[in-house]
């Protein structure tokens, strides 16, 4: 069985397209293409379940046809249409993969810096303008806000709940 803790929102199949069962999947976010490899996991009735990609083609800036194997007409497609997709997380994702969906996600994951030292835990996110801050409680009960810009968050480990980031000069000395 597959672990919602596991798996990576990456978007939804929109549509059917043509007679053979193709289907038409819109990312959530535009660097996500990549990640349309080798296996999809569609959530169906609540469980997510794992299918090969036989195909897939460049649509447009934030859609792919992709074709599964195993899913050969309309019909078939067609339960499939309007499902959530994603993919397995990786070990150590790519910041850049993550980004651009929510930083809500990394609540109560820990912020440490390239030298291993441990920042504090993340305790609140405010995406309230175009620059996400990551609230973070540090020792002696210090908050500090720090921005999650995908320039400074060098990886994001999903198992540990662990993000590492490299620290901007004079950050703590506002």
């Amino acid at each position: 069985m597959i672990n919602e803790k596991d798996v990576v929102l990456i978007g939804r199949f929109a549509k059917l397209h043509g007679v053979s069962g193709e289907l038409v999947l819109i990312l959530n976010v535009e660097n996500r293409r990549e990640s349309v490899e080798k296996i999809l996991i569609c959530r169906i009735d609540g469980l997510w379940v794992p299918f090969f990609v036989k195909d897939r083609r460049e649509r447009g800036e934030r859609s792919i046809l992709v074709k599964l194997d195993g899913i050969n007409s309309q019909e078939q497609a067609g339960k499939l249409c309007h499902c959530e997709v994603g993919v397995m997380q990786k070990e150590e994702t790519e910041p850049s993969m993550l980004l651009p969906v929510t930083g809500h996600q990394w609540l109560g994951y820990t912020l440490r810096d390239v030298e291993g030292k441990t920042m504090g835990k993340i305790m609140d996110v405010d995406e309230s303008t175009e620059n996400v801050l990551l609230s973070v409680m540090a020792s002696e009960n210090r908050i500090f806000l720090f921005p999650a810009a995908k320039e400074l968050i060098l990886s994001i480990d999903s198992k540990k709940q662990m993000l590492t980031v490299t620290v901007p000069e004079g950050l703590f000395e506002l």
